[in-house]
């Protein structure tokens, strides 16, 4: 339940504390508006939202998700996993917790397996949910400054066969590279970004049409060419 709330969910076998932080990850990963203060239309919204993510996740296996009153718990129900208070996305205090704590979940897994659930049009993907959880448990040094990159940057790459050979062509930064087949395009491009980025730093950093790739460069001098080759087939 949000904090200061009157209105609880009650999650029963997906309530155990693994469950719950799937679920509040999950909806931040979603951009849902984070939990706070229910009597609030954001707050109403948000718990909205969080419930709606739930729903979709419980249902498919016959499981209902229900209201209610956090402090006069039904003991037979309502209290068999505590009562969880949460903030924005963070679990911030616990009640009634149970002596054997769930942890049969693994975040990721997990991650995925809600994603699946969702209207499919609203999913996030595999990729996306796995380097969020590389940057979620990376240090902040140079290793989390590269996925932070890598989840903000849309590589925008586009493959395609044109008179026996392919190209692949980064449509939002003016790469277009070829190749007999598409690893030798690939490997064509990472050349490319390799030179690019010394030219950068060397002379185009100041110039009006290349000042604003600051954060490619970045991460093509943070990446290996495997991680970069990955990065791009993750915009295909």
């Amino acid at each position: 339940m949000p904090e200061n709330s009157r209105v609880g969910l009650y999650l029963h076998w997906d309530g155990g504390r693994d469950s719950v932080d799937a679920f509040l990850t999950y909806a931040e990963l979603a951009g849902c508006l984070p939990l706070g203060a229910s009597a609030t239309d954001e707050g109403l919204a948000a718990l909205a939202a969080f419930t709606a993510t739930v729903v979709n996740f419980v249902e498919p296996y016959g499981a209902r998700l229900q209201l209610c009153d956090p402090w006069h718990p039904d003991a037979a129900r309502d209290a068999d996993n505590g009562v969880y208070i949460v903030k924005d996305f963070a679990i911030i205090a616990r009640y009634r917790a149970p002596e054997v704590e769930q942890d049969e979940r693994e975040l990721v897994p997990m991650l995925k397996a809600i994603d699946l659930a969702q209207p499919e049009h609203r999913r996030l993907g595999a990729d996306r949910i796995t380097r969020a959880a590389q940057l979620a448990a990376a240090p902040r040094d140079a290793e989390r400054q590269r996925l932070e990159l890598q989840l903000m940057i849309d590589p925008d790459l586009h493959v395609f066969p044109e008179d026996g050979h392919w190209l692949v062509v980064m449509e939002r930064y003016g790469f277009v590279s070829e190749g007999r087949d598409i690893e030798e395009a690939m490997t064509d491009l990472l050349r490319a970004l390799r030179e690019y980025a010394l030219d950068w730093e060397a002379r185009l950093s100041a110039a009006p049409n290349h000042a604003a790739n600051r954060d490619l460069v970045e991460l093509v001098r943070l990446s290996t060419d495997d991680q970069l080759r990955d990065w791009l087939r993750s915009g295909r």
